[in-house]
């Protein structure tokens, strides 16, 4: 699983998102942002909130 850490409010899938997951041969990519709610970009790319980390693994794998 790969992890990006972003200030930005909506974050958007990046070329280097895209090169993380396929040279790394990554399954999942969360990006991490000061956002209010959890949302997928992509089927291998999740957006999570900082604040719910807190809350478990579900959030970050897209069952919370």
């Amino acid at each position: 699983m790969g992890v990006e850490v972003k200030r930005a409010d909506g974050p958007g899938v990046t070329p280097s998102m895209r090169i993380a997951l396929a040279d790394l041969r990554l399954e999942r990519f969360v990006v991490v942002y000061p956002g209010e709610r959890a949302y997928d970009l992509d089927e291998r790319i999740r957006v999570v909130p900082s604040a719910s980390l807190a809350e478990g693994p579900g959030v970050v794998l897209g069952a919370g």
